[in-house]
């Protein structure tokens, strides 16, 4: 083999491992945006949940307004609230 050969044999294979590495590092950062996918996802659904729990919080806040309202009220109107009812 001269010095010829060699260099196109050495230019081919420096072409397709450039080549691969292009499609490794499409695949790797295809990869990399999947598995921010996944991180993001139970992320999401924590603030969801969190959210959910804090409207929660509130609307049990605002039952019990209103349940204090309504006794407090009932004998007033001359009507017999039972809570437990």
């Amino acid at each position: 083999m001269n010095d010829d050969q060699f260099d196109k044999l050495w230019n081919h294979f420096e072409q397709r491992f450039n080549e691969l590495n292009e499609r490794l590092d499409i695949r790797t950062g295809r990869l990399g945006d999947k598995i921010d996918g996944i991180y993001n996802h139970p992320d999401a659904l924590r603030e969801t949940l969190d959210t959910d729990e804090v409207e929660r919080g509130a609307l049990a806040d605002e039952v019990e307004r209103h349940e204090n309202w309504i006794e407090r009220a009932a004998p007033q109107i001359g009507v017999t609230y039972d809570a437990s009812a």
